[in-house]
């Protein structure tokens, strides 16, 4: 591993740095190598132990049975429980092998394991006398305590060690890692070694050092964390209360409440000053209406974990707040300057070409860019797109996004009643064409003025409410929102190019209409009394 590059896995970088003689077996194994890649990374150091004086297989053999155990469980796991079963069939075999076999006679080995799934939680595993450290800001927190019992000679045996006994059992430990973290495994531990963790060495001189008087060291600096799976921040979630809502003035976690910016039945935007980060944000909190709504309480959850996962430029930011730092249940997020595009319709004039086309093509790539991301949004709509003072816009509210690309299929009924598809009544699954359609009654508003597109009998023209809009941007708005799903786009993409092609080759003004001259009928009825006067002359004759 000398001047090894970056190890990625899972969502993780790692630089690693290993050193040791043979006594002891060190590895670090990747999930994809197994066919497992959302396990991700896992690093270990084994030492065996044999009377029938094979200590080195003994180290060998347990490491790649637990491995194989780990990466080989079932994918519904949790990489804890993946971990447990794995230590139980390597001990199992072990044990029957150190009594049937007289050349594995007691065979056993200790053995220390850090795992790095597809989550920002890490898992280590241990049992004997190999140890892990966690160096973190400066300080070195031991994870691990030896499984060694003293003798009257001072000798130490082990208690615990795989093979050992017919069952084994193991510490395991848990915590979030962070960027800057570095773990390090350990054969033996002495004085002198850990304070050569404090030297700042690389990831290799380290481990070089620690193993150079004998043992075996394994060096992870942790340069990327994946990012959170739901688990994660439902465990977050779990033990923090719903509290009333903070009035103005009020100082809660760091967070200085300042004024209302939005209250709904569920849920409540709070500007706030950080005062720890020295940031202005806004707080969602829940309201206590959400303790009785299940659906939205997972909408809440769901909420969090995808502004953490699906980063996008589209995206409105969620920040993360340290589970310590928490005294209650609410999410974070920068405060933007601008408005909403609700907001912007209740100003006057209405949108123009110009100014539309910008925010719809925003749209596209907005809704495109989570489509990459497997998130169908399920709730656009004006109230919910966020228009940056620089330009940009913000998707806002993933409560009801649905992860189809993900294993989650959604049955409940979800967005707003009049930016859904009307396949969605008759149970049809959300999909990028119920997204044109919102994306379609939503642009409408927006050209319009705020008028709807749809009365309770008819539909609408764009044309009946801006005569001055070219005939082609009504034509497509049309498509998008037309009640066969096959009919309308297939996608946000043909939708943007539709719209680019009408701005690059299609007139930007509205269809030539006569002007209306009030002397008209005039004219008319004095050429129809001419008429009459000749056909009356003619008749006499």
């Amino acid at each position: 591993m000398n001047d090894s590059p970056p190890v990625a896995a899972a969502g993780w970088t790692v630089e690693l740095g290993e050193a040791g003689d043979g006594a002891e077996f060190r590895a670090v194994y990747r999930g994809e190598d197994f066919g497992a890649p959302r396990r991700g990374l896992l690093a270990l150091i084994a030492r065996g132990d044999s009377v029938g004086g094979a200590p080195e297989e003994a180290a060998q053999l347990a490491a790649r049975l637990f491995a194989e155990g780990y990466f080989g469980g079932l994918a519904t796991l949790s990489p804890t429980r993946a971990a447990a079963r794995a230590l139980t069939s390597a001990n199992a075999w072990m044990h029957r092998q150190s009594r049937a076999d007289v050349q594995r006679l007691g065979m056993a080995a200790s053995l220390c394991a850090v795992a790095l799934p597809a989550s920002k939680t890490c898992v280590v595993l241990h049992l004997g006398d190999t140890r892990a450290l966690l160096l973190r800001d400066g300080q070195i927190q031991p994870l691990t305590a030896d499984h060694l019992r003293p003798l009257p000679s001072g000798a130490k045996i082990l208690t615990r060690a795989i093979g050992l006994d017919r069952e084994a059992q193991a510490d395991v430990v848990e915590f979030d890692a962070r960027p800057g973290d570095r773990l390090v495994l350990l054969g033996a531990s002495r004085a002198e070694q850990l304070e050569a963790l404090l030297r700042g060495d690389s990831p290799q001189i380290l481990a070089q050092n620690l193993a150079g008087s004998g043992g075996a060291a394994l060096v992870l600096d942790v340069r990327g964390v994946a990012a959170p799976e739901i688990e994660d921040i439902a465990r977050d979630f779990a033990d923090l209360p719903l509290r009333p809502p903070p009035q103005e003035g009020d100082t809660l976690d760091g967070f200085v409440i300042g004024r209302t910016l939005y209250r709904g039945p569920y849920t409540l935007l709070k500007r706030a000053r950080d005062a720890v980060e020295n940031r202005d944000v806004v707080l969602k909190l829940p309201l206590p209406a959400m303790a009785q709504d299940a659906v939205f309480q997972a909408g809440f959850l769901r909420e969090a974990w995808i502004g953490a996962r699906a980063r996008s430029r589209f995206l409105v930011d969620y920040l993360d707040v340290p589970r310590e730092r928490r005294s209650c249940l609410y999410l974070v997020m920068p405060y933007y300057h601008g408005q909403t595009l609700e907001a912007r319709l209740k100003e006057t004039p209405p949108a123009s070409l110009a100014e539309g086309a910008g925010v719809a093509a925003s749209l596209c790539d907005a809704i495109e860019d989570l489509a990459r991301k497997q998130v169908v949004h399920r709730d656009i709509k004006p109230e919910n797109i966020f228009l940056l003072s620089t330009g940009e816009i913000k998707l806002l509210d993933l409560g009801l996004a649905a992860l189809p690309g993900l294993g989650e299929v959604r049955d409940d009924l979800g967005g707003t009643t009049r930016y859904m598809a009307p396949e969605l009544f008759k149970g049809a699954a959300a999909g990028p064409r119920t997204e044109m359609f919102s994306l379609g009654v939503t642009l409408y508003r927006m050209f319009s003025g705020g008028a709807f597109p749809f009365g309770r009998r008819e539909a609408f023209p764009l044309a009946r409410a801006r005569p001055d809009l070219p005939q082609w941007l009504g034509e497509i708005i049309a498509r998008a929102i037309a009640a066969d799903p096959g009919a309308r786009f297939a996608d946000a993409a043909q939708l943007r190019d539709a719209l680019e092609h009408g701005l690059a080759h299609q007139n930007w003004r509205a269809p030539n209409r006569r002007r209306f001259d009030p002397a008209t009928p005039w004219r008319i009825a004095t050429a129809v009394l001419a008429l009459l006067c000749v056909a009356l002359l003619v008749w006499k004759r």
